[in-house]
């Protein structure tokens, strides 16, 4: 494992070679805040009585809330499955899986409107490792 001095260094280093301005602490506080983001992903099941016009329109609802928060936004829409048992008598649900970079802020709001939003069965938010 290398030394945290030395890690330190590299980093200053390539942020010279690259340009960065070294001497302006907060700004360049600003700019590692914003290059920090995770990779999550986001699943969510949802009432397959609610009609195609339904569905595709709350899965483009949250892919371009992804958008707007985040970055590098896929959805792969797993279409209509069986449930593994029975939510609130369903045995059937529509299975989106969403993948995204983001702050650490953006999961927690995405969760909340999901969990608001009519038509959801369940959902689930993961951050991907690395």
């Amino acid at each position: 494992m290398e030394d945290w001095k030395e890690l330190q260094r590299q980093a200053y280093q390539n942020k010279v070679d690259h340009g960065f301005n070294v001497t302006d602490v907060p700004m360049e506080f600003c700019l590692l805040y914003g290059e920090v983001g995770e990779a999550y992903q986001a699943w969510s099941r949802q009432k397959p009585d609610l009609g195609e016009e339904a569905t595709a329109a709350a899965v483009e609802k949250f892919k371009a809330l992804a958008e707007q928060h985040g970055t590098n936004v896929e959805v792969d829409e797993w279409g209509k499955r069986r449930l593994a048992y029975a939510i609130d008598y369903k045995t059937e649900g529509y299975y989106v899986l969403m993948s995204f970079t983001s702050d650490a802020a953006f999961p927690k709001e995405l969760d909340r409107v999901l969990g608001i939003t009519t038509g959801m069965m369940r959902s689930m938010i993961v951050c991907k490792g690395e």
